[in-house]
Parts: structure tokens; sequence; C-alpha cells
């Protein structure tokens, strides 16, 4: 579980290095800690997942925690990488 949880903090981290840090150098706008707590609630999921039996059950939580959180990392940074971001 400490691995799990070691795994997607250091994909957070690595995130925010790429996608936040730029964005407040180039903007001033900070939208840190938003890919950290996503993937951090990646790894609750993967927990929550693997204690549930239940198929469908399982499917709502991917859903649930993989589109659900999916504001946290779609934020202004990665739509202006990917060239969505209006203006």
């Amino acid at each position: 579980m400490f691995a799990l949880f070691l795994v997607f903090l250091a994909s957070g981290i690595l995130h925010e290095w790429v996608i936040n840090v730029p964005l407040y150098i180039v903007t001033g706008r900070k939208c840190f800690g938003s890919m950290i707590l996503y993937f951090l609630l990646q790894a609750i999921g993967i927990l929550i997942e693997r204690q549930t039996r239940n198929r469908h059950v399982r499917r709502l939580l991917v859903w649930l925690f993989v589109f659900g959180a999916a504001p946290l990392i779609a934020n202004e940074g990665l739509l202006r990488i990917l060239r969505l971001w209006p203006g």
C-alpha cells in the first residue's frame, strides 16, 4: 500500500512540475496541488476497488475515480498544452 501511494504521489509531483509550474511561470496562475490530488485519488480508488467484489460496482468506481476527478487533471495548464484553451 505504501508503494502504491508513493508511485502515484511521484506521478502527481512530476505532472505538477511539467504542467502547473510552467503555467505559473508564464501566466502567474496557481493550480498547484490539482495533479497531486488527482493521482492520490487514483491510489485511493485502486484500494477501494480491490475490496469490492461486485463487477458493476467496480466499473462504477472506475468512472467515479478516473472520470469524476478528471477536472483536477484537465486544468488550464494541460488544456493550454493541448491547445484547447480559448484565446
